[in-house]
Formats: structure tokens, C-alpha cells, sequence
């Protein structure tokens, strides 16, 4: 986890909904902790968490409801379902969602804004539902491909560098087989089998992907869980003779190694990078201002000019990040 991209960068830019990433995993050990112990106090513990979720990011209104309809069929299947169980996770989830399903109500039906204890059911001034829609199939498929690869945004994910690296997809592909081929022994022999929870909550992250527009960040929630079918995967293959075990253990280890300094050492997109942040905040202060002000003026012009200074004949090429180093170094100057 240490050494992916993906987690590396979510760390470096403080995202509001990047919360969802950890906190949905919190939720999940306790989840499945719950569903294989069948005690009462993970059931608590995961009700509690899993309210927690749905305060990171509005996305997980569609995602946790979506998952847990998942989750109660498959137990329902294999007979594991126990009522007191369901209904300490449910009051648990439910005296922290409460306030929230409030909300909804109130600007889903135009209501008025009132108080509630210590809580104001907030009436909002754009209600962001109009979000949902567009072509689902191609956000379908934006979704995965953002599983293996990068987005447009640079403070997602970098060009050319997949958020998990290339070596995580191959064994992400072999826990997808072997845990699907799980799945489908465990439902034929109405067993009971962990794996089908974490399928569970990355088809409700693609459900929801289907249903907006998605970028990485978007999908934070869904790469611990990628993670989790990589490492299946893993030891799916690792799960063999000895000699071989550690030869691939070995080349594993060297593999990541690499990648990871690849990673940590290219020095043309982290330029890139830092010359999009040093652009961006005097231009979000700048829509701030008013147009005919000095201000305003000084800051367009100061942009225009390091615009000019980039040369944009190749892109990631030795002269482009040489003209970024100028056009750094000028706006630090002015």
C-alpha cells in the first residue's frame, strides 16, 4: 500500500473525498469480521463505521446501499443471516445516518430547513443528484479502465504510470478469476467464503461509476479493495511448490522495487506537477477579483507570460520540462 502511486498521491493532496478510501476500509475489516465471526460486537463496531462512510463522500449514499443488498442476499443464500445481528448493525448505522437521510428528504422534496437537537437538516442550495445520468455504458467502461490505468487529472494519477502499478493488475486479473470461481462454488454449496464481500463492494463502486461521471478520486474507495483481489491473487500463484514460490516471491519484491523508484525518481511530471499548482491558485484567486482591478490584470498577464514560456511542440520531452522549469521559475520570481 506504501508504495502505490495511487495511495501516495491521495496522501499528498488532501482531497476531501479521499476520506472515503480509509474510512471504507475501516468498515469493511469490521464488516467482514462480523459476517465470519458472527459476533455481535463486529456487528456494532460495523454499523458505527459504516455510518461514519456515508459523512466522507456523498457517492457512498449509492455505493453502501447497493453493497449491503448484496451482502444480505449472500447471507440470506448460505443461511448465515441471524435477525439481532442485522438489527444492532442496522440502529448502529442508522443513529448516525439519520441525520443524513433527513437531508435527503429535505432537498429531494423541497422542503423547508429546520432544526433537529443540535443538528440543522440543511436545505442546500444545489442539490447535486442532477450529477447522476450520462452515457452509463462508457462511464461503465471509465470506471475499469481507471482501475488499471490513470485519469486525465494530474493530482489523481501521472501519465503513463497505472495507480497500482502494471505488476498489481496482472495479479488483480488472477484474483478476479480465482475469487469469481470461488464464488460460484460457495453459492453452489450454499457456503460460507469472505471473498464474495470485497467483489460485493467494488461492483457497487462500479455500479455507482456507471451512474456519474468518474474520475480516480471519484473511485478512491475502490482501490483498497483492489488491493485486497491483487493480493488474493497473489496468493492464489504463490500457493505452489516451494522452490518455485520463492523464486517468485523474489521477483515480485525486485518487480515492486523498481517500480517504486521509477515512480519515486522521474523528475518530468513531478515539474509538471508543481508548475499546475503554481498556476492554479492565482488563478482561482484571480476569478475572485473584479476584472477592471490592478490585480486582476497583474495576475493574468504574470500567467499569460509563463504560458508563453512553455514549449509545447513535444509533450513529456526534455525541452517541455525544461521550459516548465522557466515558467516555475518566473512566476516564483514576479
Amino acid at each position: 500500500v506504501a508504495i502505490c502511486p495511487v495511495f501516495i498521491l491521495f496522501s499528498r493532496f488532501g482531497l476531501d473525498c479521499n476520506l472515503m478510501l480509509g474510512m471504507s476500509t475501516v468498515f469493511l475489516y469490521f464488516f467482514i469480521c462480523a459476517m465470519d465471526s458472527g459476533k455481535w460486537q463486529y456487528f456494532c463496531a460495523a454499523g458505527l463505521t459504516g455510518g461514519l462512510v456515508l459523512y466522507t463522500y456523498a457517492l457512498s449514499y449509492i455505493v453502501m446501499p447497493i453493497f449491503l443488498v448484496f451482502s444480505l442476499l449472500y447471507v440470506l443464500w448460505t443461511k448465515k443471516f441471524l435477525l439481532k445481528n442485522w438489527v444492532i448493525f442496522a440502529v448502529a448505522m442508522g443513529i448516525l445516518a439519520f441525520p443524513l437521510i433527513m437531508v435527503q428528504i429535505v432537498n429531494m422534496f423541497d422542503l423547508p430547513e429546520f432544526q433537529l437537537g443540535i443538528f440543522t437538516i440543511t436545505k442546500l442550495p444545489g442539490y447535486r443528484i442532477s450529477e447522476l445520468g450520462g452515457e452509463k455504458w462508457k462511464q461503465l467502461l471509465d470506471a475499469i479502465r481507471y482501475l488499471f490505468s490513470w485519469d486525465p487529472l494530474v493530482y489523481n494519477s501521472i501519465p503513463g504510470t497505472p495507480v497500482l502499478y502494471g505488476i498489481t493488475n496482472v495479479f488483480f486479473v488472477i484474483g478476479l478469476w480465482a475469487g469469481s470461481n470461488e464464488i460460484v462454488k460457495t453459492c453452489k454449496e450454499k457456503t460460507h467464503n469472505i471473498v464474495v464481500y470485497a467483489f460485493a463492494w467494488l461492483t457497487a463502486i462500479l455500479i455507482m461509476g456507471a451512474l456519474t461521471e468518474t474520475t480516480v478520486n471519484k473511485l478512491n474507495a475502490v482501490y483498497g479493495v483492489e488491493l485486497m483481489i491483487a493480493v488474493y491473487g497473489m496468493w492464489y500463484v504463490l500457493s505452489g511448490h516451494k522452490k518455485i514460490v520463492y523464486l517468485v516471491r523474489g521477483a515480485v519484491a525486485l518487480g515492486y522495487a523498481v517500480l517504486f523508484l521509477g515512480f519515486a525518481l522521474q523528475k518530468k511530471n513531478m515539474k509538471l506537477n508543481r508548475l499546475y499548482y503554481d498556476m492554479l491558485v492565482p488563478y482561482e484567486a484571480m476569478k475572485c477579483l473584479d476584472k477592471n482591478s490592478y490585480e486582476y490584470y497583474t495576475i493574468i498577464n504574470h500567467l499569460d507570460k509563463a504560458c508563453q514560456l512553455l514549449d509545447l511542440r513535444t509533450l513529456r520531452s526534455k525541452d517541455l520540462c525544461d521550459s516548465a522549469d522557466k515558467a516555475i521559475e518566473y512566476l516564483h520570481e514576479e
